[in-house]
């Protein structure tokens, strides 16, 4: 390999490889005319690296629209352009897989997006996903199909809508590392979402995550002892041995690509997975989640995948072992040494493939100054959280305004917009009008955490009374939110049903935006529709997560403003036995009845 030719490799990010393997679904006229707009971009200056952007696919959007005369494509694009987040969001949701139906659809959205499955929640989104299916066919944009969901004008125009959805919902395309061969699958989108719901229960997110798709794998449980391994393998290498086998090259390699990933030295919580697909039992997913936690030993694993296992009998996978232990990773600096080699003379020992992939992780790390790319920068604790949960509101505004004078990037100005707007809203700084053009801009940008702008701007609506418009927002929240890593949020605003001795406007910190959303719904339905669609829509957050203190909370305080306190008595008497609340306000008011908590008395609080 010359040097011209070493140098371009490390131009080439892995998840270049992996769109065009994926998002073109291998047709070569789509690879050809990719790679050379790529190729001549670079060569013309246009871009510093080999790596596919959506500027690119304009390109090849104007070859083939020159070359083929397809206007109707450039026409469908152009609609695509104008959709406001909200609906792009949705149509990529519903179109991301070829020869799909809705039932498919709901199979994949529904799984581990709550703690259980819930029969009213399936239906919730059936209704919601055949209205948006009429939208978009009328807009021109689906086919007119009632048993399909399917995006019109070919391959390019899905290909096309992925790269616009990431560019603008990112602000460029991700470069998460997500290891492996051939196109994306519901099992694929199933495992990461079983990843994100582990993530969610354990409170923390994974320091690397390495997902490695097994296409033909036939043996059954060894997929964990081949890490045992390689972590085996890495002690010898630490000390100064040589290790032997078959697989040693292979391994050394694993060693050596977690080392550089991992970014730092120390020891790590290792949890991994083999998850293997119902519907095609030959291919697997090798799951590694590298955790930095002070006290593993207080994790619960087993009720954990207790609860797991069941929800991944629904979602059609099967999760066919797992394991969990210490490891101590070194630098790749520390290990290299160790090892009495250097990088340079490790990668020259490697096959072509593994060349390539060493040489352009260590490009894309080194280029970002040796820290792995955030898919999602709203996984980061927001700085103006100290200042507000202090008090200090106007404090919070003035630093985010300063952020936005010195930030350029999409996808954060959004972020801050939607912070900026929710301390406007507050009830001291009372800047509503303010707030809600920042909550709409925030949504103009395309916040990645759309549900979270959506309830925020509910939440103005039910102040106002306008529960036609809350229903909408909160409904659209509902079906965007699609995982429990979705589901966290520093700070949201709710309101209960009124009862004359308690406060029905609460914040919650930290906030779920299931429990919110299903607790606003329940308010802005009572008002419009009385209380027999507030009490459904209570029982169908219950569903899904059956564990809620607030939305059992919520749903004693329906009862109390129905006068029927002999039901809200026994929920009143369930949460004071519980070991921890997550508000001081359900603990007064358990407080307040806790003579009829004592004596089992179910008699009514006389209302006003």
């Amino acid at each position: 390999m010359n040097s011209e030719t070493s140098r371009e490799v490390k131009l080439m990010s892995p998840m270049t490889i992996n769109y065009l393997a994926r998002l073109s679904r291998g047709k070569p006229n789509q690879i050809r005319l990719i790679c050379n707009s790529i190729y001549k971009r670079y060569m013309h200056g246009n871009q510093n690296d080999l790596n596919i952007t959506i500027d690119v696919l304009d390109d090849v959007l104007d070859n083939i629209s020159q070359t083929y005369e397809e206007g109707d494509l450039k026409n469908i694009v152009d609609t695509i352009h104008r959709l406001d987040s909200v609906n792009l969001e949705i149509l990529y949701n519903m179109t991301r897989y070829a020869n799909w139906n809705i039932q498919d659809i709901i199979d994949l959205d529904e799984s581990f997006r709550g703690q259980s499955k819930s029969e009213h929640a399936i239906e919730r989104r059936k209704k919601k996903l055949k209205e948006k299916q009429k939208y978009f066919v009328n807009l021109g944009l689906m086919a007119d199909d009632h048993d399909g969901y399917t995006l019109v004008g070919g391959e390019f125009l899905s290909l096309y809508l992925r790269f616009f959805y990431e560019t603008r919902k990112y602000g460029k395309l991700s470069r998460r590392l997500i290891l492996g061969k051939g196109p994306p699958t519901p099992f694929g989108e199933t495992t990461e979402k079983l990843v994100r719901s582990i993530a969610y229960s354990l409170g923390q997110s994974p320091e690397l995550q390495r997902l490695i798709f097994h296409q033909y794998h036939r043996d059954f449980g060894d997929i964990i002892e081949r890490i045992k391994r390689r972590f085996s393998i890495l002690e010898d290498l630490k000390k100064g041995k040589k290790p032997k086998g078959k697989d040693v090259s292979e391994l050394i390699s694993d060693c050596f690509s977690v080392c550089e990933l991992i970014g730092k030295e120390g020891t790590y919580y290792l949890l991994c997975l083999s998850v293997r697909s119902r519907e095609n039992p030959r291919e697997l997913i090798q799951v590694e989640l590298y955790f930095d936690l002070s006290e593993p030993s207080s994790i619960d694993l087993v009720s954990l995948f207790h609860l797991l296992n069941q929800q991944a009998e629904d979602a059609r996978v099967l999760i066919e072992g797992y394991d969990y232990f210490l490891v101590k990773l070194s630098s790749l600096e520390g290990l290299l040494a160790a090892a009495g080699t250097t990088l340079e003379e490790l990668i020259e020992r490697l096959p072509l493939v593994g060349k390539w992939g060493l040489s352009s992780v260590k490009y894309e790390l080194e280029s970002k100054g040796g820290k792995e790319d955030q898919e999602d920068v709203d996984e980061q604790k927001p700085e103006w959280v100290a200042l507000y949960g202090k008090g200090e509101e106007k404090e919070a505004e003035a630093f985010i305004l300063q952020g936005l004078g010195q930030t350029e990037a999409r996808n954060k100005r959004a972020r801050l917009y939607n912070d900026l707007g929710y301390i406007r809203c507050g009830d001291k700084l009372k800047k509503n009008k303010d707030g809600r053009k920042d909550l709409e801009t925030a949504l103009d940008l395309h916040y990645s955490q759309l549900s979270l702008t959506l309830l925020n701007l509910s939440y103005l609506d039910l102040t106002e009374g306008h529960y036609e418009e809350a229903i909408r927002n909160i409904e659209a929240a509902l079906l965007l939110t699609l995982s429990p890593i979705q589901i966290g949020a520093e700070y949201l605003r709710l309101i209960l049903p009124e009862y004359h001795l308690f406060r029905i406007k609460w914040e919650q910190h930290p906030a779920n935006i299931l429990e919110t959303s299903y607790i606003n719904l329940a308010y802005a339905l009572l008002n419009l529709k009385g209380y027999k669609e507030a009490h459904q829509a209570i029982l169908e957050g219950s569903e899904l997560f059956p564990s809620s203190a607030r939305l059992k909370h919520a749903l004693a305080r329906l009862y109390l403003f129905n006068k029927r306190a002999d039901l809200a008595i026994p929920i009143y008497r369930e949460l004071s036995e519980l070991p921890s609340l997550p508000d001081r306000g359900i603990e007064l008011e358990i407080r307040h009845f806790s003579r009829f908590l004592r004596t089992g008395t179910t008699k009514k609080p006389r209302r006003k």
